[in-house]
């Protein structure tokens, strides 16, 4: 059974429970999740097995810098397929189901990107666009999980675009979903 992976990067803020919930409200059940503590002692706790939580042994992070920690939470998690949630962001309720499906329906697919909204109403990539570019893209994206562990992430400020660039040039098939899967840093 295919599932995706979650790799959440925390240094433990308070938005991380609406985080995490927005995986378990999922449409579909086949997902897992690895938090990554930043050199922080956890504070979240959750019987449900999908969800592991780890904390690095060291800092590895900066300030709107997660590659490392993601990078480490790569190493970690045991699906197929890796996605991503910041832990002040949410995913929308079909996103599994709709990246499930993709995955489904195209075997050939490296990557999979939806879009994303952040509260003010932006959507990235923008409507209509069948294409990304240098910030007009996002951490709204699934990948197969090989493909991250041979081209990890690079801190930069635009580290996930950077990420997709490399998966563009090495000429990995990348799937643009017209569909907003992920809401950032959406009102509580």
């Amino acid at each position: 059974m295919t599932t995706i992976g979650f790799i959440i990067p925390t240094v433990g803020r308070p938005t991380l429970a609406r985080t995490i919930d927005s995986l378990f409200r999922q449409t579909s059940p086949d997902w897992r999740a690895v938090v990554v503590f930043d050199g922080t002692d956890p504070n979240y706790e959750t019987a449900d097995p999908r969800v592991v939580v780890l904390r690095t042994p060291e800092k590895l992070g900066t300030a709107n810098h997660a590659a490392h920690v993601r990078n480490y939470g790569a190493r970690e998690i045991d699906s197929e397929w890796v996605g991503f949630v910041d832990d002040d962001d949410t995913l929308v309720e079909d996103y599994v189901e709709r990246a499930l499906e993709a995955i489904r329906a195209d075997a050939e697919m490296d990557v999979l990107i939806f879009r994303m909204r952040y509260d003010s109403g932006l959507v990235l990539p923008p409507v209509g666009w069948d294409h990304f570019e240098i910030q007009k893209v996002g951490i709204s994206f699934c990948l197969r999980r090989d493909v991250l562990l041979r081209n990890p992430f690079e801190p930069s400020g635009e580290e996930d675009f950077y990420l997709l660039d490399r998966c563009r040039s090495d000429g990995l098939r990348i799937v643009l979903s017209p569909h907003i899967a992920y809401l950032v840093r959406p009102p509580s």
